[in-house]
């Protein structure tokens, strides 16, 4: 009963919210999606206490913005009102591939049969370029790439060297998170070969005492590698054609 209860001043609390809230369809749209949501957690979790003897009665409501359904219940509710003219103006919708818009999208694919979902095509090469990425030699190859670059960029008697042997023009440091900027830095690193390798072996760096530290002997040991810069131009020949990797600023 008490669990019941607590349903009902569940439900009662958010139709208060409701009535009294301003805004427009939208944000009423979006009220009533949450207020369904919390509802049906506090129901489920009643039928659960009751079962159970009362466990379970503390555990907290999951987070809304970490569940799919939810999160694609919430799109389809911000969406949905606008579709009603839409076809005098588009014919399909971009969005994202993760798994909330995929959710709306397919609510909005339930009420309105004419309307195309297209997934974004960036977001498909990185995925593509993630799992090239994974690689037997690809990923040891982006690792080294990344420490040539982290230490060139992390000391500022390098970075100016770097401009000195490079003609003042820079190298593209690869992103944390997207792929694609990594096999750019790739592109990049390959077309300033000869320079990085003049770096290491020009006057000014051997008698500097930042030769001495062991990371700048270990990128050393990287940069004047054969067998480095050819898996590096490996890889920007293997995805320069497919991909159009354009570094030609860099």
């Amino acid at each position: 009963m008490k669990n019941l209860m607590r349903v009902a001043n569940v439900q009662r609390i958010d139709s208060s919210e409701d009535d009294s809230d301003g805004g427009g369809d939208e944000e009423r749209a979006l009220r009533r999606a949450m207020r369904a949501s919390r509802e049906q957690f506090a129901s489920k979790q009643a039928r659960m206490d009751e079962t159970q003897g009362g466990a379970g009665s503390s555990r907290a409501p999951p987070d809304p913005y970490q569940d799919t359904t939810w999160r694609g219940t919430l799109i389809h509710s911000y969406i949905g009102p606008k579709v009603k003219n839409w076809h005098k103006y588009a014919v399909e919708i971009v969005t994202d591939n993760a798994a909330n818009f995929q959710a709306g999208a397919k609510k909005l694919r339930e009420k309105h049969r004419s309307i195309i979902w297209v997934p974004c095509a960036a977001h498909y090469i990185d995925r593509i370029l993630e799992d090239i990425g994974k690689l037997d030699g690809v990923r040891d190859t982006i690792d080294e790439g990344k420490m040539v670059t982290t230490l060139i960029y992390n000391h500022q008697f390098m970075t100016d060297l770097l401009r000195e042997m490079n003609d003042g023009r820079e190298i593209l440091r690869p992103g944390i998170t997207h792929f694609d900027t990594q096999f750019v830095a790739i592109e990049s690193l390959c077309r300033a070969k000869a320079n990085i390798m003049q770096m290491w072996t020009s006057r000014a760096y051997v008698n500097s005492d930042f030769s001495r530290q062991p990371l700048a002997s270990r990128v050393q040991q990287i940069v004047l590698e054969e067998d480095f810069w050819n898996r590096v131009e490996r890889i920007a020949d293997l995805l320069q054609p497919r991909l159009g990797l354009e570094t030609s600023r860099w």
